[in-house]
């Protein structure tokens, strides 16, 4: 069970989301409050630890951050290194940072002072029953820095840092149960990047971010009305049924095909792993039309939007949201407050 004083915030390159989430005696989790706020444009994609990025965190704390003294944060997947070692069984706690310490020069491409690292261990390893497994995770410490900066908020006292795909499989996890042993995968849309994580009995087989997001369709469609990229985006979220069909269709036709080598890889490389279902998510699942796309450009899987609304509940404390913005907005953040 999480601890329900966590609270999580997101800092994306377009937008900010901050919630909490709590779990009631009978297991069902509550999204109970949750606030989304856009980067102005001259922010998105920016330095994280940005006064703009700043002053929206601070806006979105007094929305949703009330009373919280805790917060998590994410980092993605793709600015950390993830290594699982095996070490000898009964290393005293000393010798086993020792062992650590060591495997990290090895595998960590800078100074190690330059570089934070954690572990926890998997138990016996499975090919050797005299050696014990432990999952290392190493991130460069200017990232993590920054990110903690970016919460510049005095009631805050504690900030913690979770993986990105990490959070996605505290998502999973509420979904599917805590003993889940099927193959799932979740397909995350976002502004300038579409992340794919594939999570199998609790861990994270697969993760691959590749470069297509809903920036590119606004990028396309200023390009073919001869528009701005601020006039765009906005026909793109007020609008978007009067543009052409082309432009729609040869974005969704590039989303599909990323996506689609990247389940095509983790298939051909895991054949034994059948991914049950994929679930979709991210600000870019909201284009209409989208999910039957990509229905049809993947026929082998079985596809559906995040049932956030479903397994997980939505309170009422939503800022103006509605349900399906919810659901595609708060995949990572909600996985941040049930962080354990």
């Amino acid at each position: 069970m999480w601890r329900d004083s966590v609270f999580g915030i997101d800092i994306g390159s377009y937008s900010i989301k901050a919630a909490v989430v709590k779990k009631s005696g009978r297991g069902v989790a509550t999204i109970e409050q949750i606030a989304y706020e856009v980067l102005p444009e001259e922010a998105r994609g920016g330095t994280v630890g940005s006064v703009a990025v700043r002053r929206v965190v601070q806006n979105l704390v007094r929305k949703v951050g009330k009373g919280q003294d805790r917060v998590a944060l994410s980092i993605p997947t793709s600015s950390v290194i993830l290594k699982t070692i095996d070490v000898d069984r009964g290393l005293s706690e000393s010798a086993l940072e020792g062992e650590v310490q060591m495997e990290l020069v090895n595998f960590v491409p800078f100074p190690l002072e330059q570089v934070y690292a954690d572990y926890i261990s998997l138990g016996k390893s499975a090919e050797n029953p005299d050696k014990e497994e432990i999952f290392v995770v190493a991130s460069r410490r200017d990232l993590v820095d920054n990110l903690a900066d970016a919460v510049d908020v005095k009631s805050i006292r504690k900030k913690e840092v979770e993986v990105e795909s990490f959070a996605l499989g505290q998502l999973i996890e509420q979904v599917k149960g805590k003993r889940y042993r099927e193959t799932y995968a979740i397909i995350d849309i976002g502004y300038k990047s579409t992340v794919v994580s594939i999570f199998k009995g609790g861990k994270i087989l697969f993760n691959r971010e590749q470069q297509i997001g809903g920036y590119h369709l606004t990028e396309a469609i200023a390009e073919a009305g001869g528009m701005s990229m601020s006039e765009a985006e906005e026909v793109k979220l007020t609008n978007i049924h009067s543009v052409s069909g082309t432009v729609l269709s040869a974005y969704l036709d590039t989303l599909n095909e990323q996506i689609g080598l990247a389940l095509e890889f983790f298939s051909s490389t895991n054949a034994e792993d059948h991914i049950e279902t994929v679930y979709i998510t991210g600000g870019g699942s909201l284009l209409p039309g989208l999910l039957d796309s990509l229905k049809e450009a993947q026929p082998s899987y079985k596809m559906m939007l995040l049932p956030i609304g479903q397994e997980i509940k939505i309170g009422k404390k939503t800022n103006g949201l509605k349900q399906q913005e919810v659901g595609a907005y708060a995949a990572v953040v909600s996985g941040l407050a049930m962080r354990k």
